[in-house]
């Protein structure tokens, strides 16, 4: 016997594309964070797991996920060179919501930051985020020792507020 479907769902709802977000320079938020087994195969440690938001332009509302190897223990590279990246990585992500200090992942959710997403480097069939910048901030490259110039909580000011507020994401989770 078949599910009933009758005003289940919305007739006028688009397809979506899973097509990959083009490389450029994106208006986006955290709306959601994990921490994440690093690998499947085998334990490496986990990696914090940031999902980005589009907030504004065509692409408006996409996704694109960032992985941060905090706690990596594995051996590809030395593990305190993984985790030197990924923590200047996060640094990035820090000062460009304005949270020098974060105990909680939470604290860097619906803040719009300027966020270039592009190939990697060695591999660019895969993407990754590039740049993560405050709003009408200077660049800070990922893994860089520049300093990010600028006020973040101005630039944050001068943005429009996100539609759901801040106060969740725009989507409702499903049931632990």
């Amino acid at each position: 016997m078949g599910v009933d479907l009758v005003q289940q769902y919305d007739t006028e709802a688009e397809s979506s594309s899973f097509d990959d977000l083009p490389a450029g320079t994106y208006e986006a938020q955290i709306v959601e964070n994990d921490r994440v087994p690093f690998s499947k195969k085998e334990d490496k440690g986990d990696c914090l797991t940031l999902c980005w938001q589009v907030t504004s332009g065509p692409y408006e509302k996409r996704l694109f996920w960032q992985r941060l190897a905090l706690w990596f223990q594995g051996s590809e590279k030395t593990p305190g060179q993984t985790v030197q990246i990924a923590n200047q990585q996060f640094a990035a992500v820090r000062k460009a919501t304005g949270q020098n200090i974060v105990n909680n992942a939470d604290e860097l959710m619906f803040i719009p930051c300027s966020v270039t997403y592009g190939p990697q480097k060695n591999n660019p069939e895969y993407s990754e985020v590039k740049k993560v910048m405050p709003l009408g901030g200077n660049v800070r490259q990922i893994g860089s020792a520049a300093p990010v110039q600028g006020n973040a909580q101005q630039a944050r000011a001068s943005t429009h507020a996100p539609a759901n507020q801040g106060t969740r994401a725009p989507w409702p989770r499903p049931a632990a």
